[in-house]
């Protein structure tokens, strides 16, 4: 009699905990050191971004830790494109970059409204926001690789332009 109810114990324990950590893995910020080279990649599909020989600026909108691994890129190449700028705050830009990076999802709304205005590339490493209404999202997946998620109508109003290569690896939604 014992021994069931303490099984039956550490079943629900496991359960809850189970539960808990399929909730935190949906809503927590992908970390850094994953989302950093994937974006750059990803980015590149987008022609708007890729196939212009400008300089662009990327500006991280409330993750401290994205930016600190983002402000090591300045210089790589994005298609045709150069990083020159990475900024980072807690509110929305001054100055119009070309990629959004949202972290905060207190943000979400304003970041959304803002993006879809500039016509600018929203991004971000919680992929719960993709279905809010950020355009792209990286994730961690069941099996520990990262996952894509790419929000079909939100790149519509933010007039991104995708090389179709990129839904042989995002999950997209409409």
């Amino acid at each position: 009699m014992i021994f069931s109810s303490v099984r039956l114990s550490l079943v629900i324990i496991f359960l809850l905990i189970t539960a808990v950590a399929q909730t935190l893995a949906q809503t927590a910020e992908t970390p850094a050191d994953v989302v950093t080279p994937l974006l750059i990649k990803l980015a590149g599909f987008e022609k708007n971004i890729s196939g212009n020989e400008k300089d662009l600026s990327v500006y991280i909108m409330g993750s401290p830790s994205m930016y600190e691994k983002f402000g090591d890129k300045i210089g790589t190449k994005i298609g045709n494109a150069t990083i020159a700028n990475v900024m980072s705050g807690v509110d929305l830009p001054i100055i119009q970059p070309a990629i959004l990076y949202l972290g905060d999802p207190s943000k979400a709304e304003e970041a959304i409204q803002y993006t879809r205005s500039k016509q600018i590339l929203s991004v971000t490493g919680i992929p719960d926001l993709v279905s809010r209404g950020i355009t792209l999202g990286i994730g961690e997946g069941e099996n520990g690789k990262p996952s894509v998620l790419l929000n079909m109508s939100s790149s519509k109003e933010e007039k991104l332009v995708w090389n179709p290569a990129i839904l042989k690896i995002a999950k997209t939604i409409k």
